[in-house]
């Protein structure tokens, strides 16, 4: 799932919604 820390934060935040994922939120704040 590296591929999503190229991801901006609008896909970032997307992702989140979809996924809620605790690694989304990681990036989110990296």
């Amino acid at each position: 799932m590296r591929k999503e820390r190229a991801c901006t934060e609008k896909d970032v935040e997307s992702h989140q919604l979809l996924a809620g994922d605790p690694l989304i939120n990681d990036l989110k704040g990296a």
